[in-house]
């Protein structure tokens, strides 16, 4: 009996020893799987962190690039607006002098002396050593504000003397304003007052442009202006280096070339191991 009893107590306790030992090799089996997923874990952040900072970089990028488009695009407009130097003060002198000629101009037609010429047959006339075939039944209407002669088919003359006092002053006046109009547009490098006015209106068109690019490039700045953009750039780059060298310091280049190369998968990943982590412990 007392041999039973004594077999029973061996078995007890080597029941008891592999138990513990089982216990013993879970345990550390389940810490050698611990420090894995923290590994991995401490991997997958260093490269989380090394992909958000690719992802500021490509940002600031982005912003440079359209910073130096708008202005390209600001200098273009400059440089067309140097071109266009016609101000509102200019528009408004040649509309000053336009209404001058015009008035002068109204004023000589109703002094000058009006004469219609109707063919009574095919015929040719002359005035002021330019000539006009008339064929029969037609009509032409001449304002005559200075002596004149028309000759008609090489047999008559006619000697037109329009009256009035005033009349050679009228036209000195109207001749003195359409010079001095004349003159500016010459001055101006346009045409008339209608393309003045348009050059005007694409001036202040370019104006805008101007200030909206000037806005764009503020927006897509800092304080600082570009070159503080640029200098955000360089210091997200050292701090991508750097990372980038933690990284590698941590796993072979075939560890790495497995992670993923989107910031969302990543982080569910890193959040799946946090997890795990949290159970083992």
């Amino acid at each position: 009996r007392l041999v039973e009893k004594a077999d029973n107590a061996d078995e007890a306790l080597s029941a008891h020893r592999e138990e513990r030992e089982s216990l013993a090799g879970a345990k550390e089996e389940a810490e050698k799987r611990r420090e894995q997923v923290e590994s991995e874990a401490d991997l997958l952040e260093k490269h989380l962190k090394i992909l958000r900072l690719e992802n500021e970089v490509e940002g600031v990028e982005d912003r440079l690039e359209t910073v130096r488009s708008h202005a390209e695009k600001l200098q273009s407009v400059k440089e067309e607006l140097a071109r266009l130097d016609i101000t509102e003060e200019d528009i408004e002198e040649l509309e000053e002098l336009k209404e001058k000629q015009d008035k002068a101009q109204v004023e000589l037609e109703t002094a000058a002396a009006r004469v219609r010429v109707t063919a009574q047959r095919d015929v040719e006339v002359e005035v002021g050593g330019r000539a006009t075939e008339l064929e029969a039944g037609a009509e032409e209407r001449y304002l005559v504000d200075e002596p004149t002669e028309f000759h008609v088919a090489d047999t008559v003359t006619l000697s037109v003397e329009p009256g009035g006092e005033d009349l050679a002053d009228i036209r000195d006046r109207a001749e003195s304003a359409e010079e001095e109009y004349e003159k500016l547009l010459s001055e101006l490098g346009v045409e008339s007052l209608a393309a003045a006015r348009r050059q005007q209106r694409k001036r202040e068109g370019l104006e805008g442009d101007v200030r909206r690019l000037g806005s764009l490039i503020d927006q897509a700045t800092p304080e600082g202006g570009r070159e503080a953009l640029e200098d955000e750039r360089r210091e997200i780059e050292a701090d991508l280096e750097a990372a980038r060298e933690a990284r590698s310091d941590r796993a072979s280049d075939d560890s790495i070339a497995e992670l993923p190369n989107e910031i969302a998968e990543a982080e569910g990943q890193y959040e799946t191991l946090q997890e795990s982590l949290a159970e083992a412990r």
